[in-house]
């Protein structure tokens, strides 16, 4: 009886100003004209605050150990950070997060799939401002066919029983027989064409 190869290929699928003091120009002899050139010593420099990461959003992450991670920094020397807060899906409700200049988000805080916004404020004396990124988040998931491991050839003498897995609740998954020119097959009952020695069964999952 004649053997047959099938490859599977599984597809997982799975955001102020500052001045200076000028010179005048004296009009009266009997004044002695300003000609202290020296900026106020005691203006306020300018505060800064830069915010980075959220750039490869969405951020597909392991639902239980999965982390991301932000970088905040002001200038200039003396600006504090003050709170970092994190909210969800444009939402008033806001989660304190731990404020550094490294800053860790760990699924603990991340604890829904969707839209979220870091939020960091900073200070220096009577300046302060704020800067923020928004991303998104999924949680990664497995799917496949039980017995078959993506990319492999196997052989048959019968058609195989295709019988899909997901890891993940609510999973929308879709199986799809071709000849070797692409030409569309049943799958259920899996019947090889005429002179055909080659299958490709694809599974497509998303959630």
């Amino acid at each position: 009886m004649p053997y047959f190869r099938v490859i599977f290929i599984a597809l997982t699928l799975l955001a102020v100003g500052c001045g200076g003091d000028g010179v005048a120009t004296p009009t009266d002899t009997d004044i002695t004209p300003d000609t202290d050139t020296t900026p106020d010593a005691d203006a306020d420099p300018n505060l800064s605050l830069t915010l980075t990461g959220g750039e490869e959003s969405p951020y597909i992450i392991d639902e239980t150990e999965g982390v991301l991670n932000f970088e905040a920094a002001c200038a200039p020397q003396g600006c504090t950070l003050d709170a970092c807060t994190l909210s969800y899906e444009g939402g008033e409700v806001v989660t304190p997060v731990e404020c550094a200049e490294s800053i860790e988000l760990p699924t603990a805080k991340l604890n829904a799939e969707g839209s979220w916004t870091l939020t960091v404020n900073a200070s220096l004396d009577e300046q302060s401002t704020s800067a923020s990124k928004t991303f998104d988040v999924r949680y990664a998931f497995e799917a496949g066919l039980e017995g078959y491991e993506a990319g492999e050839s196997y052989a048959f003498s019968h058609p195989p029983t295709l019988e899909s897995f997901c890891t993940r609740d609510g999973c929308d998954l879709t199986i799809a027989c071709t000849d070797a020119g692409g030409g569309t097959l049943a799958c259920e009952g899996l019947a090889f064409p005429e002179g055909e020695a080659e299958v490709v069964i694809t599974l497509n999952a998303c959630a």
